[in-house]
């Protein structure tokens, strides 16, 4: 608005008529000026197709949370494996542009390492129906094996096999799918 060469006073006119919002000439003069962002510190997301964001959906369809506690929107991850714990924390960090990996603690009360990191952007892209992931799983030899990394490391187990266990069975169907696209034998969904 300040573009358009409003005054202060007729943005805060313009913003508590639009959003029944009064903000003061001070917080408006920090947004004007490059101060301050309107959004608050978000964590900037683009959703381009890389092996790290893969493998975050991997992760999110397998055993990771998404949820929102009052303004903050959650990616949370707890696990007994810290290799796992780790490997999800540095894509979590390169897909939100963070300069180091989010924090891996340990919890005692869920015997598990947790690892926890925040952004609207990309909890909102996550936050719906697999099959729209299909773009950026697919996008690459490299995507398509971060994701499916991601989901062993999630719901998989080693047995005299590999076991990959979901409630979802169309979710199955389509790993199975990916696999056999790379040349891996499965036997069907049971």
């Amino acid at each position: 608005m300040a573009g358009l060469g409003l005054s202060y006073r007729q943005i805060q006119d313009a913003v508590l008529k639009a959003h029944q919002v009064r903000l003061s000439k001070s917080t408006i003069s920090m947004w004007v000026n490059g101060l301050h962002e309107p959004t608050g510190r978000l964590n900037s997301f683009r959703p381009n197709p890389t092996p790290e964001l893969a493998y975050v959906i991997g992760v999110i369809l397998g055993d990771g949370n998404l949820n929102i506690h009052g303004y903050n929107a959650e990616l949370i991850l707890a696990v007994t494996d810290h290799d796992f714990a780790e490997e999800f924390s540095r894509s979590l960090a390169k897909i939100l542009h963070r300069e180091r990996p989010y924090k891996i603690r340990w919890s005692e009360r869920k015997n598990r390492w947790v690892v926890q990191g925040s952004s609207i952007l990309l909890y909102k892209f996550l936050n719906c129906d697999w099959k729209s992931f299909k773009k950026w799983v697919e996008h690459c030899d490299r995507c398509r094996g971060a994701f499916l990394r991601a989901f062993y490391d999630s719901e998989g187990s080693i047995s005299r096999r590999l076991v990959v266990s979901n409630t979802r069975r169309e979710l199955l169907r389509y790993l199975q799918t990916l696999l056999k696209q790379a040349n891996i034998e499965t036997t069907s969904c049971a």
